[in-house]
């Protein structure tokens, strides 16, 4: 694991503002739970984050199938809500993981006013 990486969280656009940033919460708390060890070096040693953002759940899944042909941790979140469906995603941070994620949108930007900060 490449620990100058970022904890990439993919959540989906299809879901209410408020409900993609809850999601996002529970995936990177099951990436926590799953992945005890990589997630502690992550955040002693970068605890940076990455929020994106995939149109629905057909993409969230694909994604997810992806990052285990590429052999990256991730875990994922099915919302008893939302008829346990999948609604985010949490990668470990790697350059794998930047790789597959690349030119995804941040999450929630459609609802950002004024100038957008990187």
């Amino acid at each position: 694991m490449d620990y100058n990486q970022k904890l990439y969280v993919v959540s989906r656009r299809d879901l209410r503002p408020g409900a993609q940033a809850v999601q996002a919460m529970h995936a990177i708390r099951e990436f926590v739970h799953k992945f005890p060890e990589q997630d502690k070096q992550w955040y002693q040693q970068s605890n940076h984050l990455c929020f994106l953002s995939v149109e629905n759940e057909l993409e969230l899944v694909a994604l997810m199938h992806q990052a285990n042909a590429k052999g990256i941790h991730w875990a994922a979140f099915q919302e008893p809500d939302f008829e346990m469906e999948y609604t985010a995603v949490c990668l470990e941070p790697t350059y794998s993981s930047k790789e597959l994620c690349f030119g995804m949108p941040t999450a929630l930007s459609e609802y950002a006013a004024g100038p957008r900060r990187q």
